[in-house]
């Protein structure tokens, strides 16, 4: 019996085990095993009178019927609710799985009352070559345990008192095994297993492993079950920390049996040795913390250090990036310089323009502490002094105020939002006061609640030209609808505060920086 107990502990340990069982595999054998011991006690033990099936060894209690027929009807129970939930379908059984759950239930309380009210044993009216033999206290008890837990089976909100009585009744049966395996008459002495038998206890202790391992992913089961290298280590540890103490002790029974040294000394022994054993785990546990906090510190160290060539590496991107983009201003420049058409001149201008406007996000980009993020209103200040210094704006009389929140955003999102403020800055200046008449410009980005918002607000003369989203149009108009497309965004043309001058808003997400990150 005793190796029988070592092979289900080794099977709980590695569901795999048994190559194709698996953990379902493995319940529905024990389910299996517990109807076979069941219905061989009944057939060879009770009906072919074979007293060693039913009692096993000579000065054993022996199984009595009314044990044989619960066992019989809660491996059935478990067995039908496998069959039920193996694709969905047949609810039937589910009932019939739920009616015998029910039945045993009633039974296991009935036997109860009786032991506490007349001693009778109600199951033993059904087999009459038994007259009064009465189950078991413990029996009821763990028969209790499992109707509940087959009641119970498959309910959410459950999940937790599943677990407690299916444990609990696990260690109820382990005791009783362990006590056949101490001393048999000590542990008739104790009420609860004053007839309760070896092959019971062995029987409902595979009865409630194939009940935890029926939802190997809930409770103390999935945790030893997982596949985490705590999980793993437990797998392996589990039969050695469980089987010490066994051991130890029977070897203090056997040497004071042997008259080496008396039962005083046996419990000085023992309390030394689980001393010991308790100290050798904590230090074990100590050793392993340590071990995985320096593979962790090494595995940070790494990331640190991949994280900072990382870095390395875009700063080094973006600096040649910057150089060339410089290059390509200083080409078209060169190239404005040898043409006199004053309207081609401007284009080679305005697209040097937009191409500093990128430069200036790699040069900031070169200094930022993240590689990939730009601080926002220092960016759109560095461009705004540049367009400043370009058009000569303090000597025409035409100040060109920034006002932006203090935000972080994305290479890509600071990219698209400066070529914005590039083109409608420059339109403003170009367009809103002609004739040399001076006033102000207005920079804004902020975070309204769920609204990035861009905008630029001047007190010039007003809009003269289109909607931005109508076909054709300049290259300034079709790159500021490319962008706002890119941003998800929407732009509105009204009038300027107190009806002066025109105010251009941009609204997009306030979690478009998040999408181009991320996304």
């Amino acid at each position: 019996m005793f190796a029988l107990w070592l092979i289900m502990a080794e099977l709980t340990a590695s569901p795999q085990a048994v190559p194709g069982l698996g953990t379902r595999g493995t319940s529905i054998a024990l389910a299996l095993a517990v109807c076979g011991i069941g219905g061989v006690v009944i057939l060879l033990g009770w009906i072919g009178r074979i007293d060693g099936v039913t009692r096993i060894l000579p000065g054993f209690v022996a199984m009595v019927p009314a044990t044989a027929g619960m066992l019989v009807v809660l491996g059935l129970s478990l067995l039908l609710w496998w069959y039920r939930h193996r694709d969905g379908r047949h609810r039937s059984t589910d009932r019939a799985s739920m009616i015998l759950a029910a039945i045993a239930a009633a039974w296991a309380v009935a036997e109860l009352v009786a032991m506490v009210t007349s001693g009778r044993d109600l199951g033993s009216f059904a087999f009459t070559l038994t007259p009064g033999a009465a189950m078991a206290p413990g029996t009821a008890i763990l028969s209790l345990l499992a109707a509940g837990c087959l009641l119970l089976v498959g309910r959410c909100k459950a999940r937790v008192p599943f677990q407690v009585a299916a444990t609990a009744g696990l260690l109820l049966a382990l005791v009783a095994l362990l006590g056949y395996l101490f001393d048999a008459e000590a542990l008739y002495e104790v009420f609860v297993f004053s007839a309760m038998a070896l092959h019971t206890a062995l029987a409902f202790a595979l009865l409630f492993v194939a009940l935890l391992l029926a939802f190997p992913d809930d409770g103390w089961v999935a945790l030893l079950l997982a596949e985490g290298r705590g999980s793993r280590s437990a797998r392996r540890t589990l039969l050695l920390t469980t089987l010490s103490p066994v051991i130890l002790c029977l070897i203090a029974l056997w040497l004071t049996e042997a008259g080496i040294f008396n039962e005083n000394f046996r419990l000085s022994l023992l309390a030394i040795l689980l001393i010991a054993k308790a100290d050798a785990a904590v230090l074990w546990m100590a050793h392993v913390e340590n071990r995985v906090e320096r593979e962790q510190a090494a595995a940070l160290r790494e990331v640190q250090r991949a994280s900072e060539d990382r870095a390395l590496l875009l700063r080094e991107v973006y600096h040649r990036v910057k150089n060339n983009l410089q290059q390509i201003s200083a080409l078209l420049r060169f190239e404005a310089r040898r043409i006199d058409d004053p309207r081609l001149n401007e284009s080679y201008a305005a697209m040097e323009r937009r191409i500093r406007s990128i430069g200036l996000v790699h040069q900031m980009l070169i200094a930022s502490h993240a590689p990939s993020e730009v601080e926002l209103a220092q960016f759109l200040g560095q461009l705004a002094r540049s367009l400043a210094t370009s058009y000569g704006l303090p000597e025409r009389g035409i100040r060109l105020d920034v006002r932006v929140d203090p935000l972080v955003v994305h290479l890509d999102v600071a990219i698209s939002l400066g070529l914005l403020s590039n083109e409608l800055v420059v339109n403003a200046i170009e367009h809103a006061f002609p004739e040399d008449r001076g006033g102000r410009v207005v920079l804004t980005c902020s975070d309204d609640d769920d609204r990035l918002v861009l905008a630029i607000e001047d007190d010039g003369v007003g809009w003269t030209g289109g909607a931005f989203d109508g076909p054709g149009g300049s290259t300034g108009s079709l790159l500021i609808r490319t962008m706002t497309r890119q941003l998800e965004g929407r732009a509105t043309i009204s009038p300027g505060a107190e009806g002066a001058g025109t105010l251009i808003r941009i609204e997009m997400p306030s979690d478009i920086d998040e999408r181009k990150r991320y996304g």
